[in-house]
């Protein structure tokens, strides 16, 4: 594994926060040890850094190792660098010097004296007494052994100036000094006890983080005989070298207690010929299931759950589930059913890789059963996967090296999504996490709060379920919810370059598929940016014909409206400035004012044509904020200069009927007629654009033709459009 590009890693480092020096590089940039790891202290470090990472880097875990000590496990197209970054101010814990006297220097490394002092405190750390190691720290110490003696001095004391004089010589401290600095340490840390009340805080906190989430990796492989699921397991590991600090490899179970047979003195039976020795009488089978179920069970505890608690990767071929599909070859007579409850009660795999070919294909690896049976068995697997957090599908039939390629790509994107959703407070999933509309962020009160910016109610009920989550979210109940998954990675991908330090994120999925507007706050939870995503072309130019709205046609606009100003265009996504808005109580009333300058908006597209002017095209309560005294009117993708007179005005009483019931039918149609609150914004949209309000009524009929085409008869709300375009033709006909 190569070590990547210093520039890039570099850039990377500088991200982690306000601060940042490099005390142990990798190996690569001197001639020193420390392999692909990356050692940096850090003052104010950003726990939502990653967000920021630019492609094709990927976070793949988060080790919290000591209260002020994480690792962060990164990835770029294979090439694995762990930052091991550490901001203990007052250095009470792993790092007993105070990392503000190591942050000295221009950086982004740190000058000798620090990364010597840092490397002696970590070979101190870890006693070790190697002459090589200490030579070297020599070697860096001798570029200002007074900087280094008064690093060390201030952290150990009169111990700290000893081992300094020996470390310049190139020679480890003596076992006394070795002691004398243990008791400095713990003198240290027990000299202020609001400091060790808080480090012992942070520490219990810290093992229950790690406990409730563990970052290892539990992988099963499943699948018929001849699909190669034993290579599979023994590449896997090689090819997730980096990524975990240690493998473990369970070919069916975890072995904790002896198999059945064995209690009783019997050999193994050949593996090789699966399906041809009897089966057990049922009750029997019932017993031998319940035993190996008790194997499955410690085991998980004993032996799969410690290794994934400490960063392991634990890879387990056929599990408990293959029980349930291949009995015969454990001589059970056992229901499934009870299969899947005793399954319950296991460990469940964070990553199943069923694999699966042609019982042709399979036939030729191995001929130990059937092809119906092989094609039963693979039925099954699509059938009754194992319960957990992934499955996933892959090709047996296809190369090894392509499919060791892709396992170990589902095995990136697993513990990039689970460390993406452990950062911070995380993100909650809205309505539901199956099917989420909405990630907001779960924490501090203040974002989550603002995060509920990203919706605008425009229904009573809406409304109250909105300011009931506000209410919620102002005293920190979001953090009641559980974690669900962070912002897609197209999301977080096209915001990465957009992100200051602290930023926290919002998502919504828009309507169609493959759209998101993201809500981005800095780290005091004020809203500074609306993003609008887009993942496929017909969406991209959707956001380019935005865009030129934007630029080219609100700019007609006239007191009290405005629309959002662009921050940044590219490829895929549209960076708006976030506006300041306050809910409606009435959505559906368009305030006259609006309508005036409705008009005169339509007047400004074509000066001298009354029939054709401008017009926003989508022109409805959603899109329309009330910013103070102004009025923010949102989603310009469907903005003309050439659309028909009064366009906009009955886009938005029509849309309103449609979907939130006001103005009702008939007010609506005495609008039309000039009378009522309807009438009123008619005339003073026709009295701006200089129309005649008694015309509006004949480019009704026009417009419902117009606009019906917009809508999908599949969808509820594209239902209740087209219905209520019905309703109100049979008015005009009747």
């Amino acid at each position: 594994m190569q070590p990547p590009d210093k520039d890039g890693l570099l850039a990377v480092i500088a991200l982690v926060g306000e601060t940042v020096r490099v005390v142990q590089p990798p190996s690569d940039w001197e001639k020193a040890t420390g392999g692909n790891d990356v050692d940096c202290v850090v003052s104010e470090l950003d726990a939502m850094w990653p967000l920021r990472l630019p492609p094709p880097w990927r976070l793949c875990g988060i080790r919290h190792y000591g209260s002020r000590s994480w690792q962060w496990v990164v990835e770029n197209q294979g090439d694995v660098v762990i930052l091991d970054t550490t901001d203990d101010p007052k250095g009470l814990r792993r790092c007993s010097i105070p990392t503000d006297l190591l942050l000295d220097g221009p950086g982004p490394l740190a000058d000798p004296a620090a990364r010597a002092a840092y490397l002696t405190e970590k070979r101190l750390l870890k006693g070790s007494d190697q002459a090589r190691d200490w030579r070297h720290i020599g070697d860096l110490a001798g570029h200002d052994a007074i900087k280094y003696r008064s690093i060390l001095s201030t952290a150990f004391g009169d111990t700290g100036r000893a081992i300094a004089d020996r470390a310049l010589q190139g020679s480890p401290p003596t076992a006394s000094m070795w002691r004398q600095m243990t008791r400095a340490k713990l003198s240290r840390r027990l000299r202020s006890p609001i400091d060790t009340v808080t480090a012992a805080t942070r520490e219990t906190a810290r093992i229950l983080e790690r406990m409730s989430r563990p970052s290892g990796l539990f992988v099963l492989i499943a699948g018929p005989d001849g699909t190669g699921k034993s290579t599979l397991a023994s590449e896997l590991r090689e090819a997730c070298e980096g990524l975990f600090r240690r493998e473990k490899h369970f070919h069916w179970k975890p072995g904790l207690i002896p198999r059945p047979g064995a209690l009783l003195g019997r050999e193994a039976l050949d593996p090789t010929q699966p399906h041809s020795h009897a089966s057990h009488p049922k009750q029997l089978s019932v017993g031998v299931l319940v035993y190996h179920w008790l194997d499955f069970w410690l085991g998980g505890w004993i032996r799969i759950w410690p290794q994934r608690m400490r960063a392991g990767l634990v890879v387990m071929e056929r599990g408990w589930w293959d029980f349930a599909v291949d009995p015969r070859r454990y001589r059970l007579q056992v229901s499934p059913r009870l299969v899947q409850f005793l399954g319950k009660w296991l460990p469940r795999p964070d990553l199943t890789l069923v694999l699966e070919a042609s019982p042709e294909v399979l036939l030729a690896r191995k001929a130990e059963i059937s092809a119906t049976e092989l094609a039963r068995q693979m039925k099954a697997w699509r059938k009754m996967p194992p319960p957990g957090r992934r499955h996933v599908y892959l090709d047996a039939a296809q190369s090894l090296d392509d499919m060791i390629g892709k396992a170990r790509e589902e095995v990136v994107r697993g513990m990039e999504e689970r460390a993406l959703s452990s950062l911070g407070f995380g993100w909650s999933q809205l309505p539901r996490r199956s099917s989420p509309r909405w990630s907001l962020p779960r924490g501090p009160a203040a974002t989550s709060r603002a995060a509920l910016l990203i919706y605008q109610p425009v229904t009573l009920r809406g409304r109250a379920g909105w300011e009931l989550a506000r209410a919620a979210a102002a005293v920190g109940g979001f953090r009641l919810f559980p974690r669900g998954s962070a912002p897609p990675p197209e999301v977080r991908s096209a915001l990465a370059r957009h992100l200051l330090p602290g930023s926290a994120v919002a998502v919504a999925r828009a309507n169609r598929a493959g759209r998101y507007v993201a809500l981005v706050m800095d780290d005091h939870g004020s809203p500074y940016a609306v993003a609008k995503v887009a993942t496929d072309e017909r969406d991209r130019r959707a956001l380019e014909k935005e865009a030129e709205g934007l630029e080219h046609i609100a700019k007609l606009l006239g007191e009290p409206l405005s629309a959002p100003r662009i921050l940044d265009r590219h490829q895929g996504i549209l960076l708006l400035e976030a506006v300041p808005w306050s809910p409606r109580a009435r959505p559906w009333t368009l305030p006259e004012e609006v309508a005036w300058a409705l008009g005169e908006f339509f007047r400004a597209g074509a000066p001298g044509d009354d029939r054709r002017g401008a017009a926003h095209g989508d022109f409805a309560p959603w899109n329309l904020l009330r910013s103070g005294r102004r009025w923010v009117l949102l989603d310009w993708e469907e903005a003309s200069r050439d659309e028909p007179a009064f366009f906009d005005i009955l886009h938005y009483l029509v849309q309103s009927h449609s979907l939130l019931g006001r103005p009702s039918l008939r007010s609506l149609m005495e609008g039309i007629a000039g009378k009522g609150s309807v009438g009123r914004v008619i005339l003073a949209y026709a009295d701006a654009a200089g129309l005649d309000p008694r015309d509006a009524g004949g480019f009704l009929t026009p417009y419902l033709r117009q606009t019906e085409a917009r809508f999908n008869p599949n969808a509820r709300d594209g239902r209740a459009a087209l219905a209520a375009r019905g309703r109100l033709r049979e008015q005009l006909s009747g």
